[in-house]
């Protein structure tokens, strides 16, 4: 057997086990393409849920952002059509729970100079001293959110259509990086649940579903009295949560506008 013939022969087993391992690959990607269905599924039905759920949530005190699990806003539109609201709840509550130490990693190393006060609410939290915890995330929200979109006070009901010509919430709103969930900036940003005036608050009163008004101008100037449960609690914490989403969402936005700008200048 000369070279060639060698050359030859080792080219046919070749092509035998090219053949053999193209048949093992497909069987193994149809079998990949129905391990990931669910998920891709999941992806699809995720956009419009959210649309449908985000308003409940809302007017439940839960704030989600980009980071919330498709499972579980998926799950929880199920649950909504089936009238199941304390499932909900036990659901959100989970959830919050799993976020609180990064989100208090995450606000103290972002802003240190509210790490003392933000760590104190934190202590107090897990203490179960709800009445000093809330009152002290919902204002660092608060202040973070002001600082952010630089208004005085961000949880007024009067600054809503303000936040149409401000700069910090064009930058989301026209982020392309963004805006495939714009939406959920507008809804969250311009929520009036935590904004919700007296007659307003009176009304989401009336709907038993809602487990009690989550409200910003109740808690801080003393006319709730019955707000310090663990669920406002974890509230708050998502709320704090939502607070980090957005300054995140802001420096995005920065940087893919500078990132324009020099591709444009020939930077």
């Amino acid at each position: 057997m000369n070279v060639t013939d060698l050359t030859l022969d080792q080219s046919k087993r070749l092509q035998s086990i090219g053949k053999e391992f193209g048949k093992y690959w497909s069987a193994q990607f149809a079998e990949m393409q129905d391990l990931f269905k669910p998920f891709l599924n999941e992806l699809e039905q995720f956009p419009d849920n959210l649309k449908k759920l985000l308003p409940y949530l809302l007017k439940r005190g839960w704030y989600v952002f980009y980071e919330t699990p498709i499972s579980l806003v998926n799950q929880c539109t199920l649950l909504m059509a089936e009238g199941k609201h304390a499932e909900i709840e036990r659901i959100l509550c989970a959830h919050a729970r799993n976020r609180i130490a990064a989100t208090q990693d995450a606000l103290t190393k972002t802003w240190p100079t509210r790490a003392v006060i933000l760590n104190d609410a934190y202590e107090a939290m897990t203490l179960g001293k709800y009445t000093l915890s809330i009152p002290v995330m919902l204002a660092q929200a608060d202040g973070i959110l002001c600082e952010v979109f630089k208004l005085e006070q961000f949880f007024s009901a009067k600054h809503i259509k303000s936040f149409d010509n401000n700069h910090a919430y064009s930058l989301i709103i026209s982020n392309p990086r963004l805006n495939v969930l714009d939406f959920l900036s507008e809804e969250l940003i311009k929520d009036r649940t935590i904004r919700a005036s007296r007659k307003d608050r009176q009304s989401l009163r009336q709907d038993k579903t809602i487990p009690g008004v989550f409200n910003r101008h109740e808690i801080l100037h003393g006319e709730a009295v019955d707000y310090a449960t663990e669920g406002n609690a974890l509230r708050s914490v998502m709320l704090l949560d939502f607070s980090i989403s957005i300054y995140n969402a802001v420096k995005v936005a920065k940087q893919h506008k500078n990132e324009t700008n020099s591709d444009y200048r020939g930077v």
